[in-house]
């Protein structure tokens, strides 16, 4: 998530996407809206905690990717993306890595651009990222131990982040979710610049259930 103080108005808008991965831009109002309906509930497993705040006139912008996809080698993966043939349910498919980095090194990595408007500051930036971790003790596990950390690059090097606050984990202890801010990072990027960023080394586990 990034925060962005401008001159422009808010706005909600749907950009291009890459692959399956949608850019979004949502107006703080929405965002506000959203935290506060009444209809949503779900168990409070740590005390919600502010983690930035400001008065400023710009945009909030949430770009994201994922981390497993049907397995591509499979042609009912392809028709089911295109809502045709008799398998077009998530269930129905093993799920694999999506790696785009061509690095050795990384097991999964995804990406998306992100453009800091002509004339924008980056007042804050926060990285989030999380997933199941079911039945470690199957084949191809995840390593546990490190999913308090991930790889980002910005348009170059892998550095590794680490999680600032304890991973969130639901009742079972099976699926976590990690966060640094990473303000510092996106505020040296150039007003009018678009960058790739890219998340590497997420700890998940692959399924034949539900992509992450």
């Amino acid at each position: 998530m990034i925060i962005l103080h401008s001159h422009m108005r808010s706005k909600i808008a749907y950009p291009k996407s890459s692959g399956i991965f949608p850019l979004w831009v949502i107006p703080t109002l929405l965002l506000i809206l959203l935290v506060l309906s009444p209809s949503v509930s779900a168990e409070v497993r740590r005390p919600f905690n502010t983690r930035f705040e400001a008065n400023a006139t710009g945009d909030i912008f949430l770009i994201g990717n994922t981390s497993l996809r049907a397995d591509p080698s499979d042609p009912d993966a392809a028709n089911s993306q295109n809502g045709v043939g008799t398998r077009i349910n998530n269930n129905n498919f093993n799920m694999v890595n999506v790696d785009v980095d061509s690095d050795g090194s990384t097991f999964n990595s995804s990406s998306a651009d992100f453009t800091i408007p002509s004339g924008g500051d980056v007042l804050w930036a926060g990285l989030y990222w999380g997933a199941d971790i079911e039945n470690a003790t199957a084949s191809n596990p995840p390593d546990i131990n490190m999913r308090n950390q991930v790889l980002l690059s910005i348009g170059g090097g892998y550095q590794t982040i680490f999680s600032a606050i304890p991973l969130d984990e639901d009742a079972t202890g099976i699926r976590y979710q990690g966060y640094a801010n990473v303000t510092n990072l996106i505020q040296l990027q150039p007003a009018g610049s678009t960058r790739t960023y890219t998340v590497a080394n997420i700890q998940v586990l692959i399924t034949t259930l539900y992509p992450q």
